[in-house]
């Protein structure tokens, strides 16, 4: 993910007609925080960033860009102009998310390496204390509390350093009480041996390792609105994982299929190289005959008209980039 300093805007009017149009919508550039030494950090970028409603502030967290310094992490919390309030540094601990809720900060840290099993560090928004360390998995790469914030849902991504001889950790979802801040782990150990089930369901298995639990790298959680059940999205397996809040278990494994990109609708740009010169942007949206997979990676929840709905940005990476993954595979296949 690129780390660019933070660049706060607010909404005009914005208003919705049969919950599909937006009228009058505008976005003002209000203030730009660039990050200094102050969080332990020569030269922290920005990477996430929640509002805690019971101060009216802003946790944001980021990693060093210096590679001198790489690994470090801190987190500045700013009001809401902008101003610098205070800063939690990290020194050699790497942060990936931070999530906020009703005054308690849950910040998402990279242990020794992300091959061993990570933590979730939690303080007080007010007073900025520690309340607690959590150990979670390998590599916690999001943090999602639940609606009512009795709990906090850590999807651990488990991906390894390369597929030269690197382990491969397995992913997971922890859930944690944040009030006695014990913690459960929703594991998908239940689905190894399951691989050519799920393979023939859709759901994309292509790692070196065999192992359902090592395939699958979660990236993110969203819940229902009743704090019941969760989802995570599994990007490299081109699927879903549900989960049973109250029992911390996988129930399913869910693969969402294909695009068919010769429909109308559904077009893309195929290149790169569309623009004149070293401008790629003028674009070339057509129908073709290959069908693409979603490979999602941020996912929220909403409910409208009573029902419960989930959205996903679909990023369309893989694990074809990776040292050593010998067996490549693309996002597309004929139509």
């Amino acid at each position: 993910m690129k780390k660019l300093p933070l660049i706060a805007a607010i909404t005009g009017a914005l208003a919705c007609a049969n919950a599909h149009a937006l009228n009058n919508f505008t976005l003002t550039h209000e203030w730009t925080f660039n990050h200094t030494a102050g969080n332990g950090s020569s030269a922290m970028g920005s990477e996430i960033v929640s509002y805690d409603a019971a101060n009216n502030r802003l946790w944001v967290i980021g990693t060093d860009a210096n590679q001198a310094n790489i690994g470090k992490g801190g987190i500045d919390v700013l009001d809401m102009s902008g101003t610098l309030v205070n800063s939690i540094a990290l020194n050699n601990l790497g942060v990936n998310s931070v999530a906020v809720k009703n005054g308690q900060a849950a910040v998402a840290m990279t242990g020794t390496s992300k091959l061993v099993p990570g933590a979730v560090r939690f303080y007080d928004t007010g007073t900025y204390a520690q309340q607690a360390e959590v150990t979670v998995g390998a590599n916690p790469d999001a943090v999602t509390y639940t609606p009512d914030g009795s709990r906090l849902l850590v999807a651990n991504e488990g991906e390894p350093l390369d597929y030269t001889g690197s382990p491969d950790p397995a992913g997971s979802v922890s859930i944690i009480n944040t009030s006695t801040f014990a913690s459960q782990t929703a594991s998908f150990t239940g689905f190894d041996g399951q691989e050519a089930t799920l393979k023939a369901a859709g759901v994309r298995l292509n790692g070196p390792t065999s192992n359902v639990s090592q395939n699958v790298e979660p990236e993110y959680v969203a819940v229902s609105a009743d704090g019941l059940t969760a989802f995570a999205t599994l990007q490299e397996a081109n699927a879903i994982a549900k989960i049973d809040i109250a029992t911390a278990t996988v129930s399913e494994i869910i693969a969402m299929g294909l695009k068919d990109h010769s429909l109308a609708g559904n077009g893309l740009d195929v290149s790169d190289r569309d623009g004149a010169g070293n401008n790629p942007l003028n674009g070339n949206i057509q129908n073709w005959k290959v069908s693409g997979m979603y490979m999602p990676d941020g996912i929220a929840s909403f409910t409208n008209g009573g029902n419960q709905f989930y959205v996903t940005a679909n990023e369309g990476d893989a694990r074809t980039d990776w040292p050593g993954l010998t067996t490549k595979s693309v996002s597309a296949a004929p139509a």
